[in-house]
């Protein structure tokens, strides 16, 4: 191989390996926006959820699950 050929390998290897770096770094925060959003949006469904339960007495006099 000539210097010239082990020149652009070389320029091909550190492309190829600075795009993986890029994608799994966009990769990561693109993950982390959405997990928030999921969180976000677990909350709200719990409010609801909860707020919705509260509305509701227990009449059942045997009920063992509540003390």
């Amino acid at each position: 191989m000539t210097s010239e050929q082990i020149t652009v390998l070389t320029i091909i290897a550190f492309s190829v390996l600075f795009g993986a770096i890029l994608g799994a770094f966009i990769m990561l925060i693109i993950n982390v926006k959405n997990t928030k959003e999921l969180e976000e949006e677990i909350d709200k469904f719990r409010e609801l959820y909860f707020n919705e339960l509260d509305r509701y007495v227990d009449t059942d006099p045997e009920n063992e699950l509540e003390p």
